[in-house]
């Protein structure tokens, strides 16, 4: 295992070059998000943006990655399979995937969050086992990572659907070790199903609560009050100490990504401290 971050939390400390942000938190992986289709916007004194369908392109990434001793450790989509356009996304999936694998990045992660009024979850599993499958077969290698997100992945009931009609050892998840519990699984429950998913994790996302004790073993609703109980990785209810066991066991050898969304609590002053303490964190745990 290793530690990377996401993209997005390098702007948030106010670097910008990337790679500093990066030197200035120990870290070397990032996973970057996909925008816009097949478009990724990395700012650093070489960069700009770049878009996947570009074979020039994806060399100057790739470039740019290989000078600064650094890695990708997975391209993030924002996928809707319940677009109208299910083509267009497909399409998009497709291209990043191809992408990925001639770049030798390990992983994509893909998003399946029902926003289509009146569309049953049925089909919408349908859409999603099909560009997921579709993605696999323009590829070798390149796993597709589902991140357990919003209210329909993070419901054991749906990723069991959604995994059995993809039918493919290279689908699984990006595992988001604090979206369980968002979601208002019990803690307990919370490691139970990490357990039951572990073998089939591909990437993860690192993030803590900390709920009140009365709240951490009941049920609760959906996001309940995530702003006021979102905190930094290092403090929270979730035993990351126990979730990379778990992992371990199960053979998981990929980046513990950190996506600590508690930073906006804090002063942009405290952001950088904050990241840097989670960074620090996260390499104990490995």
């Amino acid at each position: 295992m290793y530690v990377a971050i996401r993209d997005y939390f390098l702007t948030t400390i106010g670097e910008p070059d990337s790679f500093v942000g990066m030197d200035s938190l120990g870290i070397d992986s990032v996973e970057l998000a996909v925008e816009q289709g097949t478009r990724i916007d990395w700012p650093c004194r070489k960069g700009g943006a770049f878009v996947l369908s570009s074979a020039d392109d994806r060399a100057r990434l790739s470039g740019l990655f290989e000078e600064e001793g650094a890695s990708i450790c997975a391209f993030l989509m924002g996928n809707d399979f319940s677009s109208d356009d299910l083509d267009g996304e497909i399409g998009a999936l497709v291209t990043t995937c191809e992408a990925a694998e001639e770049m030798g990045i390990p992983a994509v992660r893909v998003d399946m969050i029902l926003r289509k009024d009146g569309m049953s979850e049925d089909e919408f599993v349908r859409r999603c086992a099909k560009g997921v499958r579709s993605g696999l077969a323009a590829t070798s290698s390149v796993r597709i990572a589902v991140e357990n997100h919003g209210d329909t992945t993070n419901r054991p009931e749906f990723m069991d659907k959604v995994i059995d009609a993809t039918g493919d050892d290279r689908f699984g998840l990006t595992l988001d070790s604090g979206n369980f519990y968002w979601y208002g699984h019990p803690l307990r429950k919370v490691y139970e199903i990490i357990e039951k998913y572990a073998g089939r994790v591909y990437h993860t996302h690192i993030k803590n609560i900390s709920f009140p004790k009365k709240l951490r073993n009941v049920q609760r609703e959906i996001g309940y009050k995530y702003g006021e109980y979102v905190c930094p990785i290092y403090e929270g209810d979730v035993d990351h100490t126990r979730v990379v066991s778990i992992l371990k066991a199960a053979g998981y050898d990929g980046p513990l990504t950190i996506e600590d969304e508690s930073v906006g609590k804090f002063s942009v002053e405290q952001w950088r401290e904050i990241l840097a303490k989670d960074a620090d964190y996260v390499r104990s745990l490995i």
